[in-house]
């Protein structure tokens, strides 16, 4: 496959990958106890926090499958993102605050102290088995995107990509994960935001035109039934365990008040 990608384009992602490992090796240096490799110290800035989020909800998934689905169908999976953010205003109210002031490093210590090994266990086999379905489909749209602009193999981004992220994480600790969310989040919304604009500034049309003939379309609600498929896999995301990879960022901030915004602002991002 030809690259369409020009030789700034290709310095673009060296840097940032370098950046990346870099910024990995650095904070590895600044550790010293278990504590500040899964906690960093309980010394985070809230709004560092915040960016985290954002730099691991939106992903690849957000900016390649959503589009995609909501262009082939409509916007039948809106509701799904919106519901939850009444839950989540109970999330924040109690159970946040009962996390922070009980738990000493990670939930899975508390599952073990109050329900037995196998709790524990079993939370952390889930959750393993769960995100790597999610990075791997993760990974995969990412791969496909960047093998259509830059002419690689996939299976050679998806390797590539793959080694870089687990080797920060692993090194890093915590503070190499937050720091990293930040400056992808900035990245993300920053872009997001840019080609949202083109699309309505760009065109001779103007932002009403379009706006109007995309209303006109009439393809936001659905009133048919599910299909079968569809149903599945909405059962399925109902004992889904994302909310598990923020809570480790919420305990990490300076503040009690910092982790409560946690999961408020990924329904609000999210949606």
């Amino acid at each position: 496959m030809e690259s369409d990608l020009q030789s700034i384009d290709l310095a673009i992602v060296v840097v940032y990958l370098g950046f990346v490992a870099t910024l990995g090796l650095y904070f590895s240096r600044r550790q010293k106890t278990t504590e500040d490799y899964f906690l960093a110290g309980r010394n985070i800035p809230g709004w560092v926090v915040g960016f985290s989020i954002l730099g691991t909800i939106v992903s690849s998934a957000s900016f390649v499958g959503h589009p995609g689905n909501v262009f082939h169908k409509n916007l039948y999976m809106l509701p799904y993102h919106i519901v939850p953010l009444f839950v989540m205003l109970f999330v924040a109210r109690y159970l946040v605050v009962f996390y922070r002031r009980t738990l000493r490093m990670t939930v899975y210590a508390y599952l073990e102290k109050r329900f037995g090994y196998l709790a524990c266990a079993y939370a952390g086999a889930s959750f393993i088995v769960s995100r790597t379905i999610d990075v791997s489909v993760t990974y995969y749209f990412l791969a496909i995107a960047t093998a259509y602009l830059s002419g690689w193999d996939v299976t050679t981004v998806i390797i590539v990509l793959g080694v870089i992220t687990v080797v920060y994480t692993l090194v890093g600790g915590i503070q190499a994960v937050v720091w990293t969310d930040v400056f992808q989040g900035v990245l993300l919304i920053g872009g997001g935001l840019l080609c949202g604009a083109i699309a309505l500034f760009g065109s001779e049309a103007g932002p009403a035109e379009i706006v109007s003939r995309a209303w006109q379309a009439d393809d936001y609600v659905t009133t048919e039934t599910p299909q079968p498929r569809d149903r599945r896999g909405h059962s399925a995301s109902l004992g889904r365990v994302r909310c598990a990879l923020l809570a480790q960022t919420g305990h990490a901030a300076r503040s009690e008040r910092t982790p409560r915004h946690v999961p408020v602002m990924r329904t609000i991002h999210e949606t």
